[in-house]
């Protein structure tokens, strides 16, 4: 909307004052009708004004004011009234104020005497000498949404005697939660509403309006102006201007200051006092402002996370972060806290102009904190994270061995090397492998196990038989023939022994294809989003002969867009429920790396670049790390939560499930075994590999009634999601269904999983 047309009166009025056309849409006209022409104009304006003369009580203030000593009575006053107006017609005395956007035409006292009623009460949190100097200060504020609570109430305080307003927004309906301004205005420019209002408190301010915001033509303009301002306060969303102007200010020696809305937190950087001081106290690590230009709200969110780190938002900032985009369009902001922010603004704003404070820093006074229920006593009940025991490896040590060593130690190494390189639920490695002279063990570390989402032990069973496959082929690679047998365990224990001989014997274990050993350590998971491209027959029988290597091990190929849409579906309702269970939630949380050095520390989980994601998403999932944000997104809703897995599987060729004939460990096992086989068969077509698995655990649990961790809602959701499953895949009953995964074309990750060193993994006990 363009900036309004004044009405005729102000076009009129504007002969012989220094007011433009478009400066008549925001600024009042004053008049002093002792002057022939004011008079001649306040007698046209008279005719259709609203007027309000209460000049009589302003003078009985100023006379009170300084005499304060004084108790006069009514009639003393008159009495001094008229004694001060000094033979002056009061109508005529002091000035009359026309604001042409109301139509009201106010009656007030002279201009010194106006400012020296409207500080009184300022007097002596602010001195006479201190008000006077703030006076002369420039104050820029550039952005007037939070900015409009900082501008109306430096303008009450009157800690300056001139701002310039910059704002290329209008006002709309949404912003009503937090500027406080009347439906009337809904449509007009934020300079014009801001400025009108700063007239109506104060119309001796001088104020200039930018109404296109700032760019690059006139942050300039802005900043110096016929005079430089003192101090800038940036409350702008556009995160080129914010960095520009931090930099424009950086030269030109100008203090900036911030308030977030969020947390009562106030930003300062004293640009004036310190010359080398880093934008955002080097806090970014953004070095080229132009990539800053035309950014959606999600590419925001990445700066936003950086420039007001985890730590200084609210717990509920960090919830509605990860409902942009899903549920809420922008972050929100409260009338409180926009208040509140700019009453701490313009406390901050004064002491710097006046030189009282002039550090930079960040500053929170958060107000959910400060006011709070006191909680010492309360018991509060965390969700619990399970752990099995330890593995008993004094009873696996008991198996009878044969009395004379075979094989090099050397060797050994390498062959477990290549195991542990299998793949994991979450990358947790559950696994410890025991050389006994002529034999490897291979049993469960129930340790890194998660026991609530890996259902029974069985997905780590699973990658137990994948690590054995590996050793199988490494094995042969080095010359031996490999005899495998199942070993007695516990109910959620898991051992194998392999029997290693240069010799061939009746019960050594077939190799399906003796090529794959050199794909061990090639083999990874892929979580990149793709451009589709269905998947080649040759592939597919190739991964078809790979599973059913494996006797009774079935592989069935998801293609038909329609079903791999719902399939995205289901799996995104899953996921949603894993981030919001509290006790999944934890085991997840413990699964990410948040970054190189915590990945390096803590080799196993997932190093968070290897998610193939956003910025925004990264972001996400970090602010999310926080049970006490998780609860509150929960209560939202969290259907953003699913939209990562959402897009990862709508960029497939093909979604795969290999299954067995019944649930039990020795199922899981071999169908490790066949999952192995499949992703280095996948791995030496050049085809991505990414797992999704949880949901077909969760289903586990449902259909053994084993569902403890869940509470009802998220029962009867699984339940709604099984439904759905089945009509896609097949009734339950029918098949074990081991692994889901989506297969795609893509380049290589660059990020490979970390793994635990082969001295935590590998026991020698001769």
């Amino acid at each position: 909307m363009s900036i309004k047309e004044p009405n005729p009166y102000c076009l009129h009025l504007q002969q012989g004052l220094t007011v433009t056309a478009e400066e008549s849409t925001y600024k009042p006209v004053i008049l002093n009708i002792n002057r022939r022409s004011d008079f001649k104009y306040f007698n046209i304006i008279s005719k259709t004004a609203i007027i309000s003369d209460t000049i009589y009580g302003q003078l009985k203030e100023l006379l009170k004011k300084r005499n304060p000593k004084s108790r006069f009575s009514e009639e003393e006053y008159a009495w001094l009234i008229r004694d001060y107006l000094n033979g002056i017609s009061i109508k005529k005395y002091g000035l009359w104020v026309y604001y042409p956007w109301s139509g009201k035409l106010i009656h007030i006292v002279n201009e010194d005497e106006f400012i020296e009623l409207r500080t009184i009460r300022n007097c002596y949190k602010i001195t006479p000498e201190e008000q006077a100097g703030l006076k002369t200060k420039i104050i820029g504020i550039v952005g007037l949404s939070a900015g409009h609570a900082v501008a109306l109430t430096i303008a009450s305080e009157r800690i300056c005697g001139e701002m310039r307003l910059a704002d290329f927004d209008e006002l709309e309906l949404t912003n009503l939660n937090r500027i406080k301004t009347g439906i009337q205005n809904i449509g007009l420019k934020k300079t014009i509403i801001t400025a009108r209002e700063i007239a109506e408190i104060d119309p001796f301010i001088k104020v200039k309006c930018f109404h296109d915001g700032i760019n690059d033509n006139n942050i300039l303009c802005f900043l110096k102006g016929e005079d430089q301002i003192d101090l800038c306060v940036e409350e702008c969303d556009d995160f080129y201007i914010k960095f520009s102007m931090r930099f424009k200010c950086k030269d030109l020696g100008i203090p900036v200051l911030m308030a977030t809305s969020d947390s009562g937190l106030i930003d300062i950087e004293r640009f004036d006092l310190q010359k080398e001081a880093k934008i955002f106290h080097g806090l970014s690590t953004t070095t080229n402002i132009e990539s800053l230009r035309n950014l959606s709200t999600d590419q925001k969110i990445p700066y936003l996370y950086e420039i007001v780190n985890e730590n200084d938002m609210s717990v509920r900032l960090r919830a509605s972060l990860i409902e942009i985009g899903e549920s809420i369009t922008g972050w929100p902001q409260l009338s409180s806290a926009v208040t509140c922010g700019g009453g701490m603004a313009t406390d901050v704003a004064r002491r710097i102009l006046l030189g009282h404070l002039k550090q930079s820093g960040r500053f929170s006074a958060d107000i959910e904190k400060i006011v709070a229920d006191d909680l010492r006593g309360e018991s509060v009940n965390h969700p619990v994270e399970k752990f099995n025991p330890p593995i008993d490896v004094q009873r696996i040590q008991t198996i009878p061995k044969s009395s004379r060593s075979i094989i090099d130690r050397n060797i050994i190494e390498n062959i477990v090397a290549d195991a542990i390189a299998a793949p994991s639920p979450g990358n947790s490695q559950p696994w410890k492998w025991i050389a006994a002279e002529n034999s490897l063990i291979a049993v469960l570390d129930k340790k890194r196990i998660a026991s609530n989402t890996d259902f029974n032990n069985w997905g780590s069973v699973l990658s137990l038989g994948c690590s054995v496959e590996n050793a199988i082929l490494s094995a042969n690679k080095h010359g031996f023939h490999v005899a495998l047998k199942i070993l007695e365990a516990g109910e959620n224990d898991f051992a194998a022994e392999l029997n290693l001989s240069k010799k061939s014997g009746e019960n050594d274990e077939n190799i399906y294809d003796g090529q794959l050993a050199s794909y061990i350590k090639s083999r990874q998971t892929n979580r990149k989003n793709s451009q589709y491209k269905s998947l080649a027959e040759e592939h597919k029988k190739q991964l078809t002969e790979a599973v059913h290597s494996i006797p009774e091990a079935g592989i069935k190929f998801i293609e038909k867009w329609e079903d791999i849409n719902k399939i995205s579906e289901l799996i995104a309702a899953g996921d949603i429920i894993r981030f919001l269970n509290k006790f999944l939630y934890h085991e997840l949380m413990n699964e990410i790396r948040w970054n190189k050095n915590d990945a390096i520390i803590k080799p196993y989980g997932i190093e968070i670049d290897s998610l193939e994601i956003s910025p925004k998403d990264k972001i996400g999932l970090k602010v999310f790390s926080s049970w006490e944000v998780a609860s509150l997104v929960k209560k939202f809703g969290g259907k953003a939560l699913g939209d990562i897995s959402r897009r990862q599987i709508l960029a497939s060729s093909a979604l795969v499930l290999i299954t067995m004939p019944v649930l039990n460990k020795d199922n899981f096992f071999m169908g490790g075994r066949a999952v192995e086989r499949f992703w280095l068969t996948a791995t030496k077509c050049n085809l991505a590999i990414h797992p999704f698995a949880a949901l077909i655990y969760f289903f586990m649990r449902l259909g053994m009634d084993a569902t403890t961790c869940f509470d009802e809602k998220e029962i009867q959701e699984l339940k709604n999601l099984r439904r759905q499953w089945e009509e896609i895949f097949g009734p339950s009953g029918e098949v074990a269904e081991m692994f889901l995964c989506r297969v795609f074309y893509s380049e290589r990750s660059k990020e490979n999983s970390g793994r635990l060193p082969l001295s935590k993994m590998l026991e020698f006990t001769r």
